[in-house]
């Protein structure tokens, strides 16, 4: 009896054992499913800041078609100014070579004048112009630094998204093991259970 009473005690811890163990297990599974929780709040604030990313962008894009579109029409201003300038000119030019020539001996200095309103509007043209190329400059610069900065964003937006669905993984992994322990453990539990109920009956 005394064999037997040893027997049976040690079965019970051995149950014990296995109860513990199985708490510890659902612990894990419980630290587990906390830990996914986590890591789901953490993808969607990412995506929350990717959206935010490219709503960034897109306002940037849009801001920067705004002002090219602007720049657009500044430049078929300056063109057809520049265009009425030169036609002015030439047209002005003709007529007051037509007329100094009647009228060079006698009106010396209007000539002067004129040539020197001619070279002003010249000069003017000229300016206008470069203020364009500028302009142009500018603008090609600003398109160059958002394509770069759209590439980086792209770039990095694909980094944090693999590195996402590495932890994803990662935790799935182990997820899958310690279920696959815990019904490893349950089997156990339910084999000594049997045995006990055997030894000691219900």
């Amino acid at each position: 009896e005394r064999e037997y009473a040893d027997n049976l005690k040690k079965k019970e811890e051995g149950h014990q054992q296995t109860i513990g163990e199985l708490e510890v297990a659902l612990r894990k599974l419980k630290r587990g499913d906390q830990e996914i929780g986590r890591l789901n709040d953490v993808i969607d604030a990412k995506d929350r800041e990717i959206a935010a990313l490219h709503e960034e962008y897109r306002a940037k894009l849009a801001a920067a078609q705004d002002r090219y579109d602007d720049l657009m029409r500044v430049k078929v201003s300056l063109d057809e100014e520049i265009q009425r300038l030169r036609q002015f000119a030439e047209d002005v030019h003709t007529r007051h070579i037509r007329y100094l020539e009647k009228l060079q001996a006698k009106h010396q200095s209007e000539v002067e004048s004129l040539h020197a309103v001619i070279a002003e509007k010249g000069r003017l043209i000229s300016m206008l112009e470069e203020q364009l190329r500028n302009l142009e400059q500018e603008f090609m610069q600003a398109r160059e630094d958002w394509d770069a900065r759209e590439q980086a964003l792209e770039t990095e937006i694909a980094q944090r998204e693999r590195r996402i669905e590495s932890l994803i993984a990662e935790y799935e992994l182990k997820l899958e093991g310690a279920q696959i322990r815990f019904q490893q453990l349950e089997m156990q539990y339910n084999d000594m259970k049997e045995q006990y109920e055997r030894d000691v009956g219900p």
